[in-house]
């Protein structure tokens, strides 16, 4: 039953930004319950999309400032306002992995030299060496 309710509370925030201004305003009186909801909007961050991500960064970003003031202040239950403040660890966007940006790059590069110079080579019959061989031998010039 919980997961469903914060399934539902996920989806809501997904297809109605404005829910997310009204979690706003009863967040320091729901404490518990919104760590419950911010640690289930983390583990299924992947699945939201990029646009919902980032007013709910925004709204974290919000609830982190609540945090220090409702801290500041002691007129809450420290235990709910740290256990919030923890559940507010937005993940970064993961970067790209270097195979896939070496492999991309690699082929960038592979095509503008080809670009570069396959105008210019001989495809003469006469050539002593077959075209992939001299491109193989201009590439690893550029080496």
């Amino acid at each position: 039953m919980k997961k469903e309710l914060l399934s539902s509370l996920t989806e809501c925030l997904m297809v109605d930004p404005l829910s997310a201004s009204v979690w706003r305003q009863l967040y320091p009186k729901h404490l518990s319950q919104s760590s419950l909801l911010l640690k289930h909007l983390l583990r299924s961050w992947e699945r939201i999309p990029k646009k919902t991500r980032k007013f709910l960064q925004e709204t974290i970003q919000f609830f982190k400032l609540t945090n220090q003031e409702l801290l500041r202040k002691g007129s809450c239950n420290n235990h709910d306002v740290i256990t919030c403040d923890t559940a507010c660890k937005v993940p970064a966007p993961s970067p790209p992995q270097p195979t896939n940006c070496c492999t991309s790059l690699s082929w960038h590069t592979l095509g503008r030299a080809c670009i570069a110079f396959l105008p210019h080579l001989s495809l003469e019959p006469s050539l002593p060496l077959g075209s992939c061989e001299s491109l193989t031998l201009l590439l690893g010039g550029l080496a």
